[in-house]
């Protein structure tokens, strides 16, 4: 997992009396699965209704269509009352990047060819953000250097089983 310093001070903040966990209904959409459409991954209570045809050129590749369709707010998965302060946010989009990345090794371990997938969460106030696309190749979302994002960000590989911040 890497960061820019802005989220590293987050995740090294203390939520203080907030419960730090994967939210209940965030594991319930991903227990609905990933769906396989056209050499791109989607979660499968997203996909409904996307023509993949007219879409992806909007998009200009797979991983930029991935990204606008696998994205959440983290935020919106919280159960009522929950902390929604920059740390918390940021310490529970870790949880839930975790949790993904072990549904998505899962799932891209069934896959033809196994497949790797990243994981970005980004923090704006009380907001906080989580897609995911595979890896490949002469694709990114993100540009290179995470310091240039003036937003808080940490990106984390599926092929990073250990989930630890990278220094």
């Amino acid at each position: 997992m890497i960061a820019n310093t802005a989220m590293r001070r987050l995740l090294s903040g203390n939520p203080g009396a907030a419960e730090v966990s994967v939210p209940s209904q965030f594991r319930l959409l991903l227990a609905g699965g990933i769906k396989p459409v056209e050499g791109c991954h989607f979660l499968r209570d997203f996909f409904l209704g996307h023509n993949y045809a007219t879409a992806l050129p909007h998009y200009g590749d797979a991983t930029g269509y991935e990204c606008a369709v696998n994205s959440l707010h983290i935020e919106d998965y919280l159960a009522a009352g929950a902390a929604r302060e920059p740390v918390a946010l940021a310490l529970t989009g870790r949880e839930c990047a975790l949790f993904l990345a072990a549904k998505l090794r899962e799932y891209g371990a069934t896959l033809a060819e196994p497949t790797s997938f990243r994981i970005i969460v980004t923090v704006d106030g009380r907001s906080s953000t989580i897609r995911f696309h595979a890896i490949r190749e002469g694709e990114s979302w993100l540009a290179e250097d995470l310091e240039a994002d003036k937003s808080p960000v940490f990106v984390h590989d599926t092929s990073d089983a250990s989930g630890e911040l990278q220094p």
